[in-house]
């Protein structure tokens, strides 16, 4: 399941194991994930639940600033890694076809800068051999 142009297109930025997060996403409950204020007389509680046939679970609970962190877990739910991961592989994929094009235009600017020197060098030897001091003008 390794694929090297996921390791090209990332590079050095992050040590992300894609493989064991996709696995990760396929294997957890697929949703939907939600969030849900609650207040009662200990003050205000955000959940964070999956909704399921039987109803929902409740995966955890946060007060104050922490609240942050529910939505957060919430709002990068399975799906939405997976779909992460999809992007990120076409993006990969892109960049890698874009560079061989590049390489590919590298060779024929090469190519032709070689027959731009061969050109002046022809040039100049023929240039040389019509000068007006060369033809006795």
């Amino acid at each position: 399941m390794y694929n090297p142009s996921i390791d090209y297109f990332i590079g050095g930025c992050v040590d992300i194991d894609l493989n064991a997060l996709k696995v990760a996403a396929e294997a957890a409950t697929p949703g939907p994930w939600l969030t849900q204020d609650q207040h009662d007389d200990q003050g205000e509680f955000l959940y964070v639940g999956v909704e399921s046939i039987d109803g929902t679970e409740i995966i955890g609970e946060e007060t104050g600033p922490g609240s942050r962190d529910t939505r957060f877990i919430a709002a990068a739910n399975p799906a939405v890694v997976l779909a992460l991961i999809g992007q990120l592989v076409n993006r990969s994929q892109e960049v890698i076809a874009l560079h061989g094009r590049l390489e590919g235009e590298a060779g024929k600017i090469a190519d032709l800068e070689a027959e731009i020197a061969r050109l002046r060098q022809r040039n100049n030897e023929m240039s040389w051999k019509i000068s007006p001091d060369r033809m006795g003008s």
